[in-house]
Parts: C-alpha cells; structure tokens; sequence
C-alpha cells in the first residue's frame, strides 16, 4: 500500500515578486516537514512537465537536485495538465520502499490573456489545434450541447462556479477568495456563446509537492487509474459521455466516496465529471448543482478549496493540489472547508478535454 506521507503547497496567485524557484523550495519544505523527514531522506523524485513555456523541465530538475543532494533520481513526466500520470507511476516507485517525492511549479501569470489562450490551445489536442478553435469555444460547444441534450437550465451549471467560490472563500491558499452568486457569473462578458467569463477558470501561479512512501495506515492511494481517449465535441456522442473515464471509474470504485475534487476549467466541465465517474445519473448531474447537493454539507461535495475556478488553476500540478487538499479533508484538517467525517475521496484530473483522463481514490486507513 501507498501512504501520502506529506504534502506541501503554495498559495495560488500571481506571484511578481517570486521566482519559481522561490515556490518550489516552499512547497518541497513544507511537504518534508509534513513528512517529518529531512531532505537526504527523498531518493526519488519526480517532475510533472511544466505547460509554462519559459520554464523547462531541466530548470525545475536543478533547483529539486539542488535542494535533495542525496536524491539518486529525479525524472520528469509529460503529463499535459493530468498530473496524475506522474502520481501514478511515483506510487508504483514508493511501492518499492522508496520515499517519492512528485512537485512541480506553474508561472502563468506572467502572460497576457492571448497568450494564455494560445497555451490552452495547444492542450486540446490536433483536433482543435488545426480547426483554430479556441479553448473557450470547445467548452461552450459542450455547454450548448448538454443543455439542448437535457433541457437543462444554464443556472444550473453556472451554479458550480458559485459553490466552488464559496468554498474558495474559506480556503487560505486559493486565490480567489469570495463569493461569486450565480446572477452575477450569468451577467459577466461572454467568452463564447453561451459561456461567460465567470465560468471559466483563470490560468495562475503556484508550487505543490507530495511525498508517497510503502505504509499501512494513514491517508492511503487505495487506486490510481489512468485512461486516454478523446471526446471531440464535433463528433461526439449524443450523450456526451467519455467511456474511458467511465470504465476507469468502475474499476476504481466511485459511489462510496465522501467527496470529489473535480477538474473543474470550466463548468460545464466539472458538471460532465459528475456524469463521467459514475457519481450522477446522466443528465442529471446539473440538478445535483442546482440543488446544491455539492456544497460542502451537501450529498456529494466537490471542490472542497474552490477547485481549478476558485482555488486557481495551475495546470500541469493542479492533481497536487487536488491531492493534498485530498489528504487535508482525510485527516480532518480542513478547517473551515472540512467535510465532516471524510474517509475517502476521489481525485478527477484531466488533460485537454479528455486525450487523458486519471482518477485517484484516497482512503483513510
């Protein structure tokens, strides 16, 4: 079995005054003084490959080796924004009694709007990419279709970007932290028919570790999944459905657990996850929003620190976040945002809208 022995994170923002080795040293100590263990004691580690395009993954190895002398292996790991492919493979790592060490760092910030658009292009896939359709657009395509598909009201699904900021507000490193009612995310400039801005999630700054070692008790990986594929909203089914996800998620065991941490970028898609991993019927997913069945207090919560929209998203180590705010809830050291008597959780990451898709089920032990 696979402990999470320590977890350590920055907050999300816009950090001008820091450099990305700046987050990386406070994200690796926080999590090796979460761990209780030293610098010399991490052996391996691993680097989910940074969607910034003015880092490369060969800076990040240096300052981690800088930082962990005695690491004998430090790997990076093309990930997209499925960061759990690098969480995957270090469990298999810690597996063999090893302390494994995943961190990784974002500095998006520092981009204007279009080139942020540019980078979000480039992770939906050849598709897309040779159509020219933009990020924004492919997620209002799948919002139109879902509505059509099951009469569902737009309100419905603008919700989750309510609840996710009110659970944000609650949250000390999410980076925006206030409440956002629903009226006001419906009224706010139009990205593409009919998604608005408020329902998209906002590209940011940020550095997260997590160290896996072999345990029996504690905060435990009971499962780690991974699946490719690829939901081309041109193309699609009529259900709107990603079977990859959805097979991966009946292996993995989904209707038991106490939370979600969703991929949320953007409504529509956090509310297809619901649908996706089996949580929610189809087409029934925007009523379990409506209803407000997903706060924290509800049947189901998800995003339980403001996911990708209110926490921030932070691309390729969003899953990190999503992990150690995962093992915050399990340890029932949540704060403000605990869900009460949480004993398991499922981490839901993604890269482009589905080229590949992980889920992580994390048990108390």
């Amino acid at each position: 079995m696979v402990q999470i022995k320590g977890i350590g994170f920055t907050k999300v923002g816009e950090f001008w005054e820091k450099t990305f080795e700046d987050l990386l040293v406070e994200a690796i100590s926080k999590a090796t003084e979460d761990a209780n263990l030293s610098f010399d004691a991490i052996t391996v580690a691993y680097i989910p490959r940074l969607i910034s395009p003015h880092i490369t993954s060969t800076d990040v190895a240096r300052v981690v080796r800088s930082i962990l002398p005695k690491c004998r292996k430090i790997i990076t790991i093309d990930c997209g924004t499925n960061g759990l492919i690098a969480v995957e493979t270090a469990a298999r790592e810690a597996g063999n009694k090893e302390n494994v060490l995943v961190v990784g760092v974002e500095k998006l910030s520092d981009f204007k709007s279009y080139e942020q658009e540019s980078i979000r292009m480039n992770l939906l896939g050849i598709h897309y990419r040779l159509l020219g359709i933009p990020a924004s657009a492919v997620h209002a395509l799948l919002l139109r279709m879902y509505m059509k598909k099951w009469n569902a009201p737009h309100e419905n699904i603008a919700k989750l970007a309510e609840i996710t900021h009110t659970h944000a507000a609650g949250a000390k490193h999410a980076k925006y932290r206030f409440k956002l009612p629903v009226k006001k995310i419906l009224a706010s400039p139009v990205l593409a028919d009919p998604l608005r801005m408020f329902e998209f999630s906002s590209l940011s700054d940020g550095a997260a570790a997590v160290i896996l070692s072999q345990g029996k008790t504690g905060v435990i990986i009971n499962d780690v999944k991974i699946a490719n594929d690829s939901l081309f909203v041109l193309n699609c089914s009529d259900d709107l459905q990603a079977k990859n996800i959805a097979e991966i998620a009946r292996d993995i065991g989904t209707t038991d657990v106490d939370f979600v941490e969703l991929h949320d970028e953007s409504t529509i898609l956090g509310v297809l996850q619901l649908e996706w991993t089996g949580i929610s019927k189809l087409g029934e997913a925007h009523k379990l929003v409506g209803n407000g069945d997903v706060e924290l207090g509800g049947k189901i919560p998800v995003c339980t620190f403001g996911g990708l929209k209110g926490r921030g998203d932070v691309a390729s180590i969003n899953a990190l976040y999503q992990i150690a705010e995962a093992t915050l809830q399990i340890r029932g050291e949540a704060d403000n945002n605990q869900v009460d008597n949480a004993k398991s959780g499922l981490v839901v990451s993604l890269h482009g809208i589905n080229l590949s898709a992980g889920l992580c089920k994390i048990v108390k032990v």
